[in-house]
């Protein structure tokens, strides 16, 4: 009670709990009045129960005295006496305290996001809350000697029943509507079911259908059509709207549930709109849960790519790093002929100085061998530095020219390792693509194989390594076979993908493969193969063939 005192002094609060006493006064005389009954044993809907229960669970415990007084008035009004009145008044009041502790209690959302929270609804308003308030009320009303004892059950079921809809009808759509108001357009929200409750009057009153069936099957297609395109707040604008139409006709004893006994009316009209609104409510959870997974699967996908790219970022960083290191390695031995022929050639001429025999023609000829030697080596890092160069635009090219590439860096280095390899050019294998990249994938097949012959084969074993080219069913294949023995067969399946090296312990990054398979896939549009062959490992790569443009 305190803590109500104190949330009543805040004037926003005061408002919104005046409000609902008028809701629950204006809604409660209207439900009582259009089934031309003054009591509160009717079995129509009881909209004032909806208003009261929808307040509670959204705004919380401190909004009960507008349930008490909405409630108070409305009994006062209708002839009750003040005692009757302050019972009934005080049952609905601990009747949404008891709602707020239940609800809080269970995984419930009162946005209704999952089918769940419509079960769970429909249960405790309809096995809990209103068993309490029909019991409570109509035990009040028979204490003060309102209600005769034989009637005692007759009108808690009433009273069950009509409040029961009055909550299910009234709540879904108010909490609805407060969690997603922010998100609709108030004024095609309305005109929605404007227009909605205009069609229901026409087919009930103007054309005078009086088939229940026939009438929910008429609103079944506009009300899906709204609620999968809108959404289901809009969805229960419609159900409301014919919910309102369809009362204000029982009320006037016309329309489609004009049946001339009043209480199979109300049964058949409350049976209606419980249908109506539950399939909203069902479809509508359905139809968002469905926008909510697409939302996050696309969330998940976006993230997933953007890790992905940064994934491909990183490794082409690594395998730039690791080609640099081959590189430089490559460069190493392409120099060591030439820095030891400067080295030659700088001893002759300081043991002809020290002689006393440096003469100009002694002279020009260090000057000439030196400069022989310089330029070879100067020429060595642009053929390196070209060699390494990022193409982006596609070219048709030979693939016998990447190869001869490939086989001029390597040479020097492969020889200081006794590995021989065989290749016998094949002229008129085009492709498209970039020469520079399947440069660099051969070269990374290469290095795997000599790594391979180097760490398996003996130093007097002959190590050797095949390029073959040839032409299969449109496509141009690159077979590159080693004789170091072969790849396990527990790891064929896992070598092309990044980071898996059998070299760790000697500094292997797991990418060479890993990037080759990424350029012959990517940037040639190929496809590459692995497989154990007589004597080692054999590696196909298949770029589909193209014919040289003529001029």
């Amino acid at each position: 009670m305190r803590r109500t005192l104190e949330a009543l002094q805040n004037p926003s609060r005061l408002k919104i709990v005046a409000i609902l006493a008028l809701l629950y006064f204006v809604s409660g005389k209207l439900s009582i009045e259009m089934q031309g009954n003054v009591n509160f044993s009717n079995i129509g809907l009881f909209a004032a129960e909806g208003f009261a229960l929808a307040f509670a669970l959204y705004f919380g415990r401190w909004v009960w005295p507008g349930i008490f007084v909405g409630q108070l008035l409305l009994a006062l009004s209708n002839g009750f006496g003040l005692f009757p009145s302050l019972m009934v008044s005080t049952a609905n009041s601990l009747e949404a305290l008891l709602a707020i502790y239940i609800f809080s209690h269970l995984d419930f959302n009162t946005g209704f996001t999952r089918l769940k929270d419509l079960w769970i609804f429909l249960f405790v308003v309809a096995g809990i809350l209103q068993p309490f308030s029909a019991l409570a009320g109509n035990l009040s009303l028979w204490i003060y000697g309102m209600l005769p004892a034989e009637s005692i059950l007759q009108s808690t079921l009433a009273w069950w029943f009509g409040n029961s809809m009055g909550q299910f009808i009234v709540t879904p759509f108010l909490l609805i509507f407060l969690h997603r108001y922010k998100t609709i357009n108030l004024l095609e929200f309305f005109i929605y079911g404007l227009l909605f409750a205009c069609f229901i009057y026409i087919i009930e009153v103007v054309l005078e259908l009086h088939n229940a069936f026939l009438l929910f099957g008429i609103t079944l297609p506009p009300v899906i059509y709204v609620v999968a395109n809108k959404g289901l707040a809009y969805g229960l604008a419609l159900s409301t709207a014919a919910s309102i139409v369809s009362a204000f006709t029982v009320s006037l004893g016309v329309g489609t549930f004009a049946t001339g006994d009043i209480v199979d009316s109300t049964i058949n009209f409350n049976l209606f709109i419980f249908a109506l609104n539950m399939l909203v409510i069902t479809m509508g959870i359905l139809f968002e849960e469905r926008m909510r997974q697409e939302s996050l699967l696309k969330q998940r996908i976006e993230e997933a790519l953007h890790e992905n790219q940064e994934q491909q970022i990183m490794l082409m960083r690594q395998s730039r790093l690791a080609q640099m290191g081959e590189m430089i390695a490559m460069i190493a031995h392409q120099w060591r002929q030439p820095l030891n022929n400067l080295s030659l050639v700088n001893q002759l001429l300081v043991a002809k100085y020290k002689k006393g025999k440096l003469d100009d023609k002694t002279i020009e000829e260090f000057k000439v061998n030196a400069k022989k030697q310089i330029t070879l080596m100067s020429t060595t890092i642009d053929d390196f530095r070209n060699f390494f160069k990022s193409e982006e635009k596609k070219t048709l090219f030979d693939v016998n020219e990447a190869l001869e590439t490939v086989l001029e860096m390597t040479q020097a280095i492969f020889t200081t390792h006794d590995i021989r390899i065989y290749y016998e050019r094949a002229p008129g294998h085009i492709v498209l693509g970039t020469q520079n990249a399947l440069a660099q994938a051969i070269l990374n097949i290469l290095n795997n194989a000599r790594d391979a012959l180097i760490e398996m084969s003996p130093k007097d074993a002959r190590r050797s390594i095949r390029l073959a080219l040839h032409k299969e069913n449109g496509w141009v294949v690159i077979t590159v076979e080693d004789n170091a023995g072969g790849i396990p067969e527990e790891i064929v399946a896992k070598i092309f993908d990044p980071y898996f090296s059998t070299k760790k312990e000697k500094n292997g990054t797991g990418l060479g493969l890993y990037m080759t398979r990424m350029i012959v896939e990517k940037q040639m549009e190929g496809h590459i193969e692995v497989c154990n062959g007589p004597e080692g490992a054999t590696f196909k790569i298949y770029i589909r063939e193209h014919a040289r443009d003529t001029e």
